[in-house]
C-alpha cells in the first residue's frame, strides 16, 4: 500500500503518494512488509511511512500500489 495522508491511514485515497524509498542498513533482521521474510542487512525504507522491504521487493511494492488505481 502507498503512503497515505494522516486523515485516513487504513484505506488508500486519491491523495495517496507512492513510497519514497531510500537504502537502509539494518543492524538486526527485520521482516519485509511485503514478503515477511527477514531483511538481513540492507533493504529499503520509505522516508514518509517507514515501510520496509527487500531491495528485490521494492519494485513489487510499486506495482502493487499502481494496481490500486
Amino acid at each position: 500500500m502507498g503512503c497515505t495522508s494522516s486523515r485516513n491511514i487504513l484505506e488508500p485515497d486519491h491523495e495517496s503518494q507512492q513510497h519514497a524509498f531510500r537504502s537502509k542498513v539494518f543492524k538486526k533482521p527485520r521482516p519485509c512488509n511485503l514478503c515477511h521474510l527477514p531483511i538481513q542487512s540492507e533493504g529499503s525504507s520509505c522516508r514518509v511511512c517507514k515501510y520496509v522491504c527487500h531491495k528485490s521487493c521494492e519494485e513489487k511494492v510499486r506495482e502493487q500500489f499502481l494496481s490500486l488505481f
